[in-house]
């Protein structure tokens, strides 16, 4: 969805002046690179957030004091 002004202008030039659909590859595969980097930095984060939560599963936190941790867990570096 982010790129679908890009598809269609890809789409469009290819579909009214060329028979080379090279264009339309190479944007296509930059498109797929992105949603596997953009995944494999989702999973890095959820990994991160469980190896915190196990290494302090002992530790008495309060329920503010989890919720506090658990949005600068999201937030990120």
């Amino acid at each position: 969805m982010k790129n679908r002004e890009d598809y269609y202008n890809i789409l469009e030039n290819i579909q009214n002046c060329r028979l080379d659909v090279t264009e339309w590859f190479v944007w296509f595969i930059k498109c797929v690179i992105s949603a596997i980097e953009h995944s494999q930095n989702i999973i890095a984060n959820v990994f991160k957030k469980a190896e915190f939560w196990k290494k302090h599963a002992q530790t008495q936190l309060n329920e503010r004091q989890r919720k506090v941790i658990a949005k600068l867990l999201e937030a990120g570096p």
